[in-house]
């Protein structure tokens, strides 16, 4: 793939102060990827002793991206039970933004990009912490998030568990050119996102959840019986779990954040008592960011320079 061909060797790498919190830290970071291309994240890490599990999460669409309250009680709370927990920007969200506008967004390789970004983070994440148990690495992400979390496990086999929130069904593939622009749903002639899933993820350990409010409202009936009977097919029936959520609406809320709390103490050894989300301290996006006010002299500032660079590349 040239998107990965053109990943910077000696990528610039920015990474703030770390912060103190009760029971986690957290830590502001840039990463370079393609040639003055930046992801930005932040790091949500641990108090208690190493080795800790790696949770990678890509943010959604929801408005405020990564830098919404609920996506903070989520990172927060998975450091507080003991893992250390990365979250990312989408493509043309956040700081992206500033580099190469939202319109970039919903331009065909935003899909390829943003997959690529997770692959960075999580390679980058691995090779320069010390403290991470790489036979214990999850991914989870809501809605588009949810999408990326599954590309992302696709794309790397160390993950040892998954877990989509709000996304996963056989009707319908996301709608936006970062989930559909590059449709890997045509592959084969046709396919959809739980044959996907299947692929990615059987028979390890994933929990799919779902509400009525939204697409996801026929998971229960249609895409998780044929999610048992793969996983079936290894013995591992139970190894696969949807949890339902018939009266809630399209949303990474308290209740989904509590089936995934527990999906991850039970898959990852992390410590149940902690997930008290009272305990966390939100942040104003000012705090999360991770550049000032000016980017790095090496960055794109357009996406005219972007676009150029992806043709240099093909």
């Amino acid at each position: 793939d040239p998107f990965l061909r053109g990943v910077v060797s000696d990528p610039d790498v920015r990474l703030e102060r770390e912060v103190r919190h009760d029971g986690y830290t957290t830590q502001n970071y840039a990463l370079e990827t393609l040639p003055g291309l930046y992801v930005c994240g932040t790091i949500y890490a641990p108090l208690t002793k190493a080795p800790h599990p790696l949770i990678v999460s890509p943010s959604g669409h929801w408005e405020g991206g990564r830098y919404r309250p609920d996506q903070q009680m989520r990172m927060a709370t998975f450091a507080r039970m003991g893992a250390v927990a990365v979250d990312m920007d989408i493509f043309g969200w956040g700081v992206s933004e500033r580099q190469v506008g939202r319109e970039a967004h919903t331009r065909p390789y935003a899909m390829q990009l943003q997959a690529l970004w997770s692959k960075c983070v999580t390679d980058w994440v691995v090779a320069s912490r010390r403290d991470v148990d790489t036979r214990r690495m999850a991914v989870t992400g809501g809605s588009g998030g949810a999408t990326h979390a599954l590309l992302l496990a696709l794309l790397d086999d160390r993950f040892a568990a998954l877990a989509p929130v709000v996304h996963l069904v056989s009707h319908f593939d996301g709608g936006c050119p970062c989930e559909s622009g590059r449709p890997v749903t045509l592959a084969g002639g046709g396919s959809c996102t739980p044959e996907l899933l299947a692929a990615a993820m059987a028979p390890r350990p994933t929990l799919v959840v779902s509400d009525g409010g939204d697409w996801t409202a026929t998971c229960p009936t249609l895409e998780y019986p044929f999610l048992q009977r793969i996983w079936g097919f290894y013995g591992a029936e139970t190894a696969v779990r949807n949890v339902h959520f018939a009266d809630e609406r399209h949303d990474y809320g308290a209740n989904k954040r509590r089936a995934v709390y527990a999906f991850f103490a039970e898959t990852l050894g992390l410590d149940p008592a902690q997930a008290d989300e009272s305990r966390v301290e939100l942040l104003p996006e000012a705090a999360l960011r991770s550049f000032g006010d000016e980017l790095p002299e090496r960055a794109l500032r357009s996406r005219d320079e972007l676009e150029r660079m992806l043709e240099k590349l093909e």
